[in-house]
């Protein structure tokens, strides 16, 4: 679906603040609306929500006896080897970001995130439409991506102070 004005509710209940998606996922998952995901959370939620969607997509294979096994294998060491090209321990994997890490363009942590939102499959469609909605059907999967999203964008005129090439 495209997004324009002759399919734009604007009668819907939009959301009423600016992050309320990751928030809701950080009180709904951690306790705590101002908890930040890990970057396996981040990166394993993204693949869990394409496997949903692309089983979905190709339900009718079942029915004819084909498995998308293979793609799955693929896709999860593909995703996994994003993970491995953080240079970083599975303890640091698992903990939360930090909004240290979250400030610094240059972190692997954020380049991957923002790599994350403008790769394809569009996740940033998903995503957005998601956040716009509030749908609580995504929100384990695509809430840790809103919330980690939602700190890069948040603080980009901090980590702007730390870039090399940053405008004056």
């Amino acid at each position: 679906m495209r997004a324009d004005a002759s399919n734009c509710n604007l009668k819907a209940d939009w959301p009423k603040k600016m992050g309320e998606y990751g928030n809701l996922w950080a009180e709904t998952y951690k306790n705590d609306e101002w908890a930040l995901p890990s970057m396996k959370e981040v990166v394993m939620g993204i693949y869990i929500h394409h496997m949903v969607t692309v089983e979905w997509t190709f339900k009718d294979l079942k029915e004819k006896d084909l498995d998308i096994g293979l793609y799955r294998n693929s896709m999860k060491k593909a995703f996994n080897k994003l993970l491995l090209c953080l240079d970083m321990g599975e303890e640091d994997i698992n903990n939360p970001l930090t909004l240290e890490i979250l400030n610094d363009p240059n972190s692997p942590q954020v380049q991957l995130i923002l790599t994350l939102y403008s790769m394809e499959p569009p996740f940033y469609q998903d995503l957005n439409n998601a956040c716009r909605t509030l749908d609580p059907t995504k929100l384990e999967t695509l809430g840790p991506f809103a919330r980690a999203i939602f700190g890069v964008l948040c603080r980009g005129w901090l980590s702007d102070l730390k870039r090399d090439d940053a405008l004056e």
